[in-house]
């Protein structure tokens, strides 16, 4: 997934053939930011953790990137999030998120 998401859904062909695409393509591979490619595959990990019950890794102010899901995906991810005790906020950038930890009630 993250290939994919550095590589901006470059074919095969463009990403590992013999052409001048490839070399742009793998100077990034070795030097590039992968902070985004980075963030996708944690949000992607949180997400299948909390379809688990999983809640452990979840704090305030943590970022995920949503980027692609559908209205109904996010949805579900929502109310997930909500069932742990988090909100979604919306980042400037279409997409991203960051939680917010809900006060516990008195």
């Amino acid at each position: 997934m993250q290939d994919a998401y550095a590589h901006e859904g470059a074919s095969t062909n463009e990403h590992l053939g013999l052409n001048t695409s490839m070399v742009g393509m793998f100077w990034n591979d070795l030097y590039g930011n992968t902070s985004k490619a980075d963030l996708i595959s944690q949000s992607a990990v949180t997400v299948v953790g909390l379809f688990s019950g999983n809640t452990e890794g979840l704090s305030n102010g943590m970022r995920m990137d949503f980027s692609g899901m559908s209205k109904k995906q996010l949805g579900t991810v929502t109310g997930l999030f909500n069932k742990a005790g988090y909100d979604l906020n919306a980042g400037k950038n279409k997409g991203f998120y960051t939680l917010k930890k809900r006060e516990e009630e008195q």
